[in-house]
């Protein structure tokens, strides 16, 4: 007897209930397309007695609200996995007049994602046995799942896996279908079956939580928004704003904000933040929301990173203190989209002043691989500054080991003109979550002419794809301060080995600045544990609260930092000195407990070829005399500085 196979997508439709007829046709096509899928039998049975638009709106968002992982923020990352899934499903799957995401292989990408593996098995190598009344069919694709309770990690093994086979009706017909007569199909029946129910995370949930656009915040009240009616707005002289499309994971790229205000400025406590859409003005969100202010050169700064969807935005900021607003501003944001498949680059972001906060996270506002990169305000930097540099790259493409197959060029333009140029060369990367990466490297401008306009062209590839994301770094550095026996070229471009990201940081060097009075450096102290602290640059990277212990002989360094400078590819093993081995923090072995500092700068003064001991994990670090011992005079103030004497 000659079998028809019924696709699983076409079942759902036939069997769903559908909604009353008094809703639009919009509403009356929800159960009926992929959320469909999604739906439980006493959703579908709730839809279908819905009366009216808006009551079948208000049951919409409370469904999406019962599967978001996170009800605390105002973004639903189920959703917004949905909604790309269901893309790529279109783009991939669809046949005929059949869209592909109401294909069955975009409702098993719907219900269960990307699965670990894909075989492809050609019309005619399929087993009679297989099916019951087995006729041939076209090509067959075998999708792999891992099994509920198995972990599946590389290699992958067969008895840990659910296969689903999707054949084609006939051959070239491309409609892949589960069949669900092919004993191979049992568990993955059972499988996607139970799916539905296991996705609602929230059943009980009955309205849809109302959050501050931030997360942990709330939303804003009329009366509070009432602020941005102020006239006229305060806005310091010198006050400035950055924004730029950033990266929290595959599917949510938010868009972050700086604003810095100027030293004269009394510092913030509170902001209130609203997003409207450029066109129309429609508010999407606000917030309430205390803040800390980051300490920059000549001010104070404050990040935000907003959850919202691609598109053109106007956010509405006020910064208030103790006695009142201190600064209110519109500011136009534009949000890239995030694609469904194939690899993304990010906006390349740049700046001189790079910090590791301990409350930083991959989403945070100007958030860089681990590192905090400090949005430089104007082209005039410093001679002992670095420009450091970067971007995320999502589903990069990948060669047969698993490395990103990304490339980085640098063109250098002095005063319009070209300069130098390096080709396109692979660099590392480094992966933080999913598929989602991170580039960088930085360029020391120690070797630069003093007060010519210079721009450095920075471009990423994807090497397959020869998708290119370029930026366009102006810079020039300062004529007056710094080093002044520093070289008059015009300075040299270091290619991707030299100065390459690691997992939090990036590799180079500094130079020595001479302080502002020429002789003693101030600074500010802090207590910790009840014992004073200042911070300290290691390799021109890492800022980190140094004890002052001026009756040691050596400079100590913890175990965690050493392997954090390690996986940052900031030190290596010809750094450690001889000597016996070391056990570090996270268990790995080094040739010596100790190693030799590259750089260790303290506001701006730079040594180098620092020798430290590594201390266990649980010490503090400290610098010892031989740090504190190339000063002429070491001295705590009453007023919590020290001071330390240039010799």
């Amino acid at each position: 007897m000659r079998r028809t196979l019924v696709p699983l997508g076409l079942a759902a439709w036939v069997f769903a209930s559908v909604a009353g007829a008094q809703l639009s046709q919009t509403f009356q096509e929800f159960p009926q397309g992929p959320a469909g899928f999604l739906m439980i039998a006493s959703e579908k049975k709730a839809y279908a007695e819905l009366k009216s638009d808006a009551e079948a709106k208000a049951w919409i968002d409370l469904f999406w609200a019962r599967r978001d992982p996170d009800l605390n923020t105002v973004q639903n990352e189920f959703k917004l996995d949905f909604d790309m899934r269901v893309q790529a499903a279109d783009k991939q799957f669809s046949f005929g007049k059949t869209p592909g995401s109401l294909s069955d292989r975009g409702k098993v990408l719907i219900l269960m994602g990307k699965p670990l593996h894909v075989q492809l098995v050609s019309a005619g190598a399929e087993q009679a046995g297989q099916r019951p009344d087995f006729i041939e069919r076209g090509n067959s694709q075998i999708w792999f799942y891992c099994k509920p309770g198995k972990e599946c990690t590389p290699p992958l093994k067969q008895e840990e896996l659910v296969p689903f086979v999707f054949t084609e009706t006939r051959p070239g017909s491309a409609d892949y279908v589960l069949d669900r007569g092919d004993r191979r199909n049992v568990q993955a029946v059972k499988l996607l079956a139970a799916q539905p129910e296991k996705l609602l995370l929230h059943p009980k949930l009955t309205e849809v939580p109302h959050v501050g656009l931030l997360p942990g915040t709330k939303a804003a009240t009329v009366e509070q928004q009432a602020i941005f009616e102020t006239q006229p707005r305060p806005w310091p002289q010198g006050a400035a704003v950055v924004t730029s499309s950033g990266v929290q994971s595959e599917t949510i790229h938010p868009a972050w904000v700086y604003v810095e205000l100027p030293d004269s400025t009394p510092p913030a406590t509170e902001a209130i933040g609203r997003v409207r859409k450029a066109q129309g003005g429609e508010e999407i969100g606000s917030f309430v929301t205390p803040v800390t202010p980051l300490t920059v050169s000549g001010g104070r700064a404050y990040e935000f990173s907003l959850p919202v969807d691609a598109g053109e935005w106007n956010v509405d900021l006020a910064l208030s203190g103790a006695s009142g607003p201190v600064a209110i501003t519109t500011v136009s944001a534009k949000n890239e989209p995030a694609p469904s498949e194939g690899p993304y680059i990010s906006p390349i972001i740049w700046g001189s002043d790079v910090r590791q906060e301990p409350q930083s996270h991959l989403g945070a506002a100007f958030h860089l691989g681990g590192m905090d990169v400090v949005p430089h305000l104007g082209n005039v930097y410093q001679h002992g500054d670095n420009i450091t540099y970067g971007a995320y790259i999502v589903r990069p493409s990948l060669d047969a080991q698993g490395k990103p197959q990304v490339e980085l060029r640098m063109a250098l333009y002095a005063g319009g003109k070209k300069n130098d140029e390096q080709p396109f060369q692979a660099m590392d990367g480094v992966k933080l979550v999913g598929d989602v990466w991170v580039f960088g490297q930085i360029l020391p401008l120690e070797g630069f002419r003093r007060g010519t306009d210079f721009e450095v062209e920075v471009s990423l590839r994807d090497a397959k794809t020869g998708l290119t994301r370029s930026q366009r770094i102006p810079f020039t550095v300062a004529k007056d301060g710094g080093n002044t026996n520093a070289p008059s070229a015009t300075g040299q471009l270091q290619g991707p080995s030299a100065s390459t990201m690691g997992q939090g940081g990036m590799a180079g060097s500094t130079s020595t600045n001479t302080p502002p009075d020429g002789r003693i450096l101030r600074i500010r102290m802090v207590k910790q544990r009840g014992v004073w602290t200042i911070p300290v640059k290691v390799n021109g990277l890492q800022e980190i609260d140094f004890i002052v212990d001026t009756g040691a002989a050596e400079t100590t360094v913890t175990a965690d930092v050493v392997s954090a400078m390690i996986r940052f590819k900031t030190i290596s093993d010809a750094d450690f000195l001889a000597g016996g081995k070391f056990v570090l923090a996270d268990g790995r072995t080094v040739s010596s407990p100790r190693f030799t500092i590259r750089t260790l700068e303290i506001a701006g003064v730079v040594l180098k070829g620092v020798a430290a001991s590594v201390s266990n994990a649980m010490a503090d670090p400290l610098l010892g005399q031989n740090v504190l011992g190339q000063f002429k005079s070491v001295r705590q103030t009453s007023d919590g500085f020290l001071e330390l004497e240039l010799r």
